[in-house]
């Protein structure tokens, strides 16, 4: 059902549904869902939280975490902050 939710944009709706956030497939739909909201501060907080304990979403939860970025206008200064710590 929540993916049916997910299909059809009705975003607000699936996030009602997904309350385990310990399950992993959860966090990930969670973040769907904020990023379909526009509710970025949000999935960016969700996300840092979601990549970090991701096994079998990860490239889907990180895929997501940097569009989220990219929105904020925040990709670019991370991967700035990644070159300089490196040199």
């Amino acid at each position: 059902m929540v993916e049916e939710y997910i299909e059809a944009g009705e975003y607000s709706e699936a996030l009602n549904l997904l309350h385990d956030i310990e399950d992993e497939r959860t966090r990930y739909l969670r973040l769907v869902c904020l990023f379909g909201l526009k509710e970025l501060q949000r999935a960016k907080e969700e996300g840092k939280v979601a990549k970090a304990i991701a096994g079998d979403t990860y490239y889907d939860v990180v895929s997501i975490y940097l569009s989220v970025l990219k929105e904020l206008e925040e990709y670019e200064e991370r991967s700035e902050e990644r070159r300089v710590g490196k040199e």
